[in-house]
């Protein structure tokens, strides 16, 4: 999944994906330097 998508961002596209299916595994990235974004990453918010 890109992380930086069009109307719903990576991390909030993945909260609904795993709100439908818990149990889904998601592969993110991206192409742009999104140090803010990298660093959420990290820590874990978009990753569980």
């Amino acid at each position: 999944m890109e992380i930086n998508m069009p109307r719903v961002g990576g991390i909030e596209g993945k909260k609904l994906l795993k709100q439908h299916d818990p149990e889904t595994s998601i592969i993110m990235q991206t192409a742009f330097e999104e140090t803010e974004m990298l660093a959420k990453l990290v820590k874990g918010v978009a990753i569980k």
